[in-house]
């Protein structure tokens, strides 16, 4: 998977009708290959004027809305087929995943050519390696989503499907289709087969379904394994040679090698001139040393260990499957892991029966890898028994260098995450913190009613514990949460966990169909923070703050993913609306949870409802009177704002905290850091107020300079003037000397624009509050009955409610709600204008609406 940034749907879906008829190549749009299946009319969502009502019907409702974000409950069933604004503008069965289908290279696993991409990457690929002149302008590049299209529709009846001959088909296909001209055609043609011989000679493409996830997963151990093996069996042979090189040597080195039977066996075509009797009395003695029967004996058996190596060869890995997966008819696992031995296991007994499995064959593995460095120490003539023989005695799957460790099968367990964590927990744990390499496959699906317990869906509403976030405490751990719908980055999960010397956890939202739709609600989980994708590598060493990534979450440095939606506001005017994708939006996808939503059309708009997102970052007094809200559009695109109760605000609230969570640890808005930020900021800004105050004193002290060069100048001037004047006949009747005045030149003055903020007005015909009381919240004291009876009554459970507004004063309400000791009497505002001291009164009333 790339590491863009996503910022909507469309990064994990692509709207195929859409695409084709912008990419279509100008000189072809002669062509009849235009059709229904690729136009769509696209209407934007818009807000309907707000009906005329009357107050006591805007209250009324308005009543409503309160009492279900208070209590949550709304028994009836939605009339209306509503959807989050954020799907506008898109139907969502015209979605296909843009990741999807995949290609799986199956042999020859090179860097040109991944072993796990979209099918669309792989054309891109193929083509940029063909003599292209211009890949933008090929038939096979201008039309590429048809060609997708068309192979999906292929996956539909069969799958998977092989690559090659698959491609091939729709090419030709892609031709007849388009009925191109003689020219366009021979350049096609010649377009197929460069590009046929550039594209992978092997592999599979496979749909987007529940299975998907086991192929990527089978297909990533043999890449790895493969390439591994082969290169072990390599240098096993060459250990071998040699070895039986050593002891062919030595054979020739006993003394019986000499005797004449032995000569006359070797030199046998020279029978009639050799007498071999006399022969052996000319031979001098060997001068090599002969090895001691110890060394001899250990060398033998070394060789009888490299030579076991097939069988172990046989298998790629050894897998655990729980019994909730293992007897899913939709499963054959064979099939899925042709290579591998799979068991079944009950509840509670996964991790004692893997590591059981583990720790007997990772022995019989030790015994090859054994003979391999006894062989290599050997070889080196560098054996020395008083260290070697101890080390070798204890010699284990820990010992192993990590090349060797790929090379050995892998050892999965694979559960569903709810199980794991009820069940096996604390086993889990003792394993992950022996550092066993084992990797763990924690499915989760989605759960509604129409496929799941709903005894769960309650549960569900609220974050549970994941078991991927309580592993993050182990050490020497890799951690991958991530959905099916990202292969690319499940490919590069599995490959990066494999290739470590630790145990790996992949906890893995999973599809239980193939509908796009569920996929949408998959994309959903993501974007609305309920199962969040990140990476966790936690191998010993590593510095804490590099070892999360949290690549594959849309605007992964916002709380929420935020949406611009064109959208037509109520005055028939096009506008840009800033919409955030939170977790209430992604529950609003399931129909289990509707009850937690109050749709409210425009006619009971105003400035008490605000976002769920801003409710939430405010705090309990200035969300007093507040209801939260999500967009939403129905079958018309019509737009609502849909109240949510507050049970679903909470959960909201859940989710937001385990992203924030992930965040920090991640280095994403870390309080410590946007901490040290501010300090530095001070910090700096001290420094920069320091520099101007000591500017601004030295362009005083310039400033006064001048004045006072330019007083002397002016004195002087005034100095010779009068010395050039004649005084001789001037009488002098006074001994007051005459005073000048300097000129002073004045200071610059800094004009600052001086703007005068105008007051806000008052807005006009605000809305009544009614007076209300938290019934449900009421302790029986007797304040307010005792106050007036009228104004105030107990229902049948005992329970104070407003009875009558009418039969008492404002003065009354403010006082009974003064003197409850809980606090739940809300006044409202007077309904008599003329009241006495009711400035005072509202005053007193105002902390307790």
């Amino acid at each position: 998977m790339t590491t863009k940034e996503k910022n909507s749907f469309s990064e994990f879906f692509k709207e195929d009708a859409e695409n084709i008829q912008n990419i279509l190549h100008p000189e072809l749009n002669d062509t009849n290959f235009k059709n229904a299946e690729f136009e769509q009319k696209v209407e934007i969502s818009k807000i309907s004027p707000p009906k005329e009502i009357s107050l006591e019907e805007f209250q009324k409702k308005w009543r409503q809305m309160r009492s279900f974000f208070r209590n949550g409950k709304n028994d009836k069933k939605l009339d209306l087929k509503l959807s989050p604004l954020h799907l506008s503008n898109r139907n969502m069965k015209e979605f296909i995943l843009d990741e999807y289908p995949i290609f799986l290279n199956t042999e020859n696993f090179t860097e040109e050519v991944p072993y796990c991409g979209s099918l669309k990457e792989i054309i891109l690929n193929t083509l940029n390696r063909c003599n292209i002149d211009q890949v933008k302008e090929s038939i096979i590049f201008i039309h590429i989503e048809r060609i997708i299209q068309n192979v999906n529709k292929l996956l539909l009846d069969s799958a998977p499907l092989f690559f090659r001959p698959t491609i091939i088909s729709v090419l030709n296909k892609l031709q007849t289709d388009l009925q191109l001209t003689a020219e366009v055609l021979n350049s096609y043609t010649q377009e197929i087969k460069l590009f046929t011989d550039k594209m992978p000679k092997n592999g599979v493409i496979i749909p987007f379904d529940k299975v998907a996830l086991f192929k990527i997963l089978e297909n990533t151990m043999s890449a790895i394994l493969v390439p591994a093996r082969i290169k072990l069996a390599n240098e096993i042979n060459k250990l071998e040679y040699k070895i039986q090189d050593i002891l062919k040597v030595e054979d020739e080195k006993k003394p019986s090698s000499n005797e004449a039977k032995n000569l006359h066996d070797s030199y046998s075509f020279v029978d009639s001139m050799l007498k071999f009797d006399e022969l052996v009395s000319l031979i001098p003695e060997s001068g090599s040393q002969v090895m001691g029967n110890d060394r001899i004996e250990r060398i033998q058996t070394v060789l009888e260990d490299l030579k076991t190596n097939a069988l172990l060869f046989s298998q790629y890995g050894f897998l655990y499957v729980n019994d909730l997966f293992f007897y899913n008819k939709d499963y054959n696992w064979n099939t899925l892991f042709p290579k591998n031995q799979i068991e079944v296991f009950q509840d509670g007994n996964g991790c004692d029966a893997i590591m059981f499995s583990f720790k007997k064959e990772m022995g019989l593995w030790a015994k090859l890898f054994k003979a391999m460095r006894i062989a290599d120490l050997e070889l080196n003539s560098s054996y020395d028994s008083e260290i070697h023989d101890d080390y070798f005695k204890n010699f284990n799957w820990q010992n192993f260098t990590l090349d060797e460790l790929n090379s050995c099968p892998k050892f999965l367990l694979i559960a569903d995450s709810d199980q794991l964590f009820e069940t096996e927990f604390n086993k889990l744990s003792k394993l992950l913190s022996e550092h066993f390499p084992i990797k763990v496959i924690a499915l989760k699906t989605l759960i509604n009613s129409k496929n799941g317990n709903e005894e769960l869906l309650g549960m569900n509403l609220h974050s549970q514990p994941k078991l991927a976030t309580l592993m993050l405490s182990q050490n020497n751990i890799y951690i991958n949460q991530s959905t099916v719908l990202s292969p690319n980055f499940l490919a590069k999960g599995f490959t990066e966990g494999f290739l470590a010397f630790s145990p790996a956890i992949y906890s893995i939202l999973n599809t239980n169909d193939s509908d796009e739709n569920h996929a949408l609600m998959l994309s959903a989980a993501i974007e609305g923070r309920d199962f969040p994708g990140f990476v966790y590598n936690g191998q010993l060493g590593l510095p804490w703050g590099s070892r999360f990534n949290l690549e594959n979450n849309p605007q992964p440095d916002k709380s929420w993913p935020i949406h611009e939606i064109e959208i037509i506001n109520h005055l028939n005017r096009k506008e840009i609306l800033s919409a955030p994708f939170s977790f209430a939006d992604n529950a609003f996808l399931n129909d289990d949870y509707f009850h937690y939503f109050l749709p409210v059309d425009s006619s009971y708009w105003n400035e008490n409802l605000i976002s769920i997102t801003e409710f939430m970052k405010r705090n309990h007094l200035e969300n007093m009177g507040k209801l939260p809200f999500i967009w939403m559009k129905d079958e018309g695109n019509n737009i609502y704002k849909s109240i949510v109760c507050w049970e679903m605000v909470m959960a909201t609230q859940e989710r937001l905290d385990f992203w924030r969570f992930l965040q920090e640890n991640s280095g994403i808005n870390n309080y410590h850091v946007l901490a040290a930020v501010e300090e530095v900021k001070k910090e700096m800004k001290a420094v920069f107020d320091f520099e101007i105050e000591q500017l601004q004193i030295e362009q005083k002290i310039e400033i006064q300079k001048i004045r006072d060069e330019e007083a002397d100048k002016v004195i002087g001037n005034l100095t010779s003037f009068l010395l050039d004047l004649d005084f001789t006949n001037l009488e002098i009747k006074s001994d007051n000397k005459v005073n000048v005045e300097p000129i002073i030149i004045d200071e610059v003055p800094v004009v600052k624009e001086i703007r005068e903020k105008k007051p806000n007005k008052v807005e006009s015909g605000k809305i009544a509050i009614e007076a209300y009381i938290d019934t449900p919240l009421c302790t029986a004291c007797n304040e307010c009955v005792g106050l007036n009876g009228n104004l105030f009554k107990y229902n049948s459970e005992k329970l104070a409610y407003v009875a009558d507004v009418k039969a008492g004063t404002f003065k009354e309400l403010v006082e009974a709600a003064e003197v409850c000791p809980v606090g739940i009497i809300h006044p409202g505002t007077p309904i008599n204008p003329d009241e006495a001291d009711l400035t005072q009164l509202l005053k007193r009333a105002e902390k307790f609406n």
